[in-house]
């Protein structure tokens, strides 16, 4: 292992840059759906709800090289590999709250809080899927089911910023279930043989 790698932050650092790389990809299938601002903002919850659904391990490597003191041990040349793929990410939302406030499905005055809305929505996924995968009993305190929770929450938190359309303009069952299967089809069937 050493051959490839300086040290094993690096090991860690490059596993987590491949999960990045595959949660890019994940990402961009949303980005590129037919629907409008919100629903293609909404797909990146859904696809990255699923993406933790399926590869738990995936996002335990994520999780492990943002630790500080892994950082600090990380080569320059990891961890710039690593900022970028983040960069990537958060320009993905970035550009499609842009381009909400461009055609008007969220208004102008949001445009000094496109920051903002990303990282709120960003935490909210973070916290909530890592609470799911803890062994807190979150069924047995009623919190359950988490992904369904965090779309009610997402769906909150949007209508909030008064994102249009509205989930109460929009059957937001339907919806989840609409992108699922147009973006997701196979995480969707690995999901249920799992």
């Amino acid at each position: 292992i050493y051959n490839h790698f300086a040290s094993k932050e690096d090991l860690v650092c490059s596993l987590s840059c491949r999960c990045l790389n595959n949660l890019i990809d994940v990402f961009k299938r949303a980005y590129s759906y037919e629907g409008t601002t919100r629903e293609r903002y909404s797909a990146i919850g859904i696809g990255y709800s699923l993406y933790h659904q399926l590869r738990p391990m995936d996002s335990k490597s994520i999780q492990r090289a943002k630790n500080a003191a892994m950082r600090e041990k990380v080569s320059a040349e990891k961890l710039a590999e690593m900022e970028s793929l983040e960069q990537s990410i958060t320009d993905i939302t970035r550009d499609i709250v842009q381009q909400a406030i461009d055609c008007g499905d969220l208004d102008k005055k949001y445009q000094e809080h496109i920051n903002t809305i990303v990282f709120g929505c960003w935490s909210m996924h973070y916290g909530g899927l890592m609470l799911g995968q803890s062994d807190i009993p979150l069924q047995k305190l009623g919190f359950s089911p988490v992904v369904k929770m965090l779309w009610d929450n997402t769906n909150a938190y949007l209508d909030g910023y008064q994102w249009l359309p509205l989930s109460t303009e929009t059957d937001t069952d339907k919806l989840i279930e609409t992108i699922s299967s147009a973006l997701f089809d196979d995480e969707i069937k690995m999901l249920k043989i799992a």
